[in-house]
């Protein structure tokens, strides 16, 4: 079994047909936390589905290839909820989504990272500020940190969907964020990559 699982950003197959394989493989004991399965965009790491403060370390590991002495740069965004689709505040803010707990779990997850890698250049940047927290300001700061050189990985569940949005209670069957919320999950992942990430992210 592979250390991590990255698909391209080409792949023609869903988030639920990735998330229910994984899931199935999970039942029968062929899998624990890690790999959990991500989609390379450039330099931008997002998840397809849940994820822990263990899922994303084997980036690290993948990108150096083990080099213990490499100085690659990381920024993990953090400090936040996910799911395929967002509810919004009228200030355009993202709305239940804030959980500060995670920035705890991934600086020490960072901790034991930089144990091995002491080279490396990796932090936290917590999302849920509200400088971060929208649309457009998450687009607004992967570039600033792409431009800086940084690897970026969105360390939180379902980050695929981070730009998408809509209104109402997913819960609630029927309401536009509940529809939303089933067919992105049933998206193909090149189709989610063309809408909301490639005119943007630098390949």
């Amino acid at each position: 079994m592979p250390a991590i699982i990255i698909l391209p950003d080409t792949s023609t197959r869903t988030v639920k047909e990735v998330r229910e394989e994984y899931m199935n493989d999970c039942m029968k004991g062929g899998l624990v936390t890690p790999p959990v399965p991500w989609v390379k965009i450039g330099n931008v790491y997002l998840s397809l589905f849940e994820t822990g403060d263990e899922s994303w370390p084997p980036i690290v590991k993948e990108i150096t290839g083990g080099d213990k002495t490499s100085s690659a740069q990381f920024i993990v965004m953090s400090g936040r909820h996910g799911a395929p689709v967002q509810n919004q505040a009228p200030d355009f803010q993202f709305v239940g989504v804030k959980d500060e707990g995670h920035i705890g779990e991934d600086q020490n997850r960072i901790a034991k990272v930089k144990k091995e890698y002491k080279n490396l250049g990796i932090d936290v940047l917590d999302v849920t500020k509200q400088e971060y927290n929208s649309p457009l300001n998450i687009k607004t700061e992967i570039k600033k940190q792409l431009n800086g050189g940084k690897i970026v990985i969105l360390a939180w569940c379902f980050s695929i969907f981070a730009l998408k949005t809509a209104k109402g209670d997913m819960t609630q069957q029927g309401s536009p964020a509940n529809l939303a919320y089933y067919a992105n999950y049933q998206k193909r992942i090149c189709d989610i990559v063309k809408e909301d990430w490639s005119s943007w992210v630098p390949q």
